[in-house]
């Protein structure tokens, strides 16, 4: 099993701020994302590589019921995880859920 680590990518910083969510509470969501991701980021079965060029997705639901994609990629060579995007949908009937 690899450890990750997480890098952020200037996309992905960009897209946070963008967010417009509280720090706190973004980072109440987020903290077991990352976690999940330092120690399972290459497991297809729970973050799948979504459009087919590599790019995978973690998923997460706020308290307010919003979902909270983050876009991110392996760097193999250097046991990275590579964020790349980060926003927030609200739920829908019409959500792909294999997504």
């Amino acid at each position: 099993m690899t450890s990750w680590g997480i890098r952020e990518e200037s996309t992905y910083a960009a897209a946070v701020a963008a967010l417009g969510l509280g720090v706190r509470r973004l980072d109440e969501v987020l903290v077991g994302v990352m976690w999940a991701l330092a120690r399972a980021a290459d497991d297809d079965s729970l973050f799948p590589d979504v459009i087919g060029n590599g790019i995978r997705l973690a998923r997460a639901t706020t308290p307010g019921g919003n979902v909270i994609r983050v876009w991110f990629v392996l760097d193999r060579d250097s046991a990275m995880v590579c964020l790349v995007h980060i926003d927030s949908v609200e739920p829908s009937a019409e959500e792909d859920e294999s997504w």
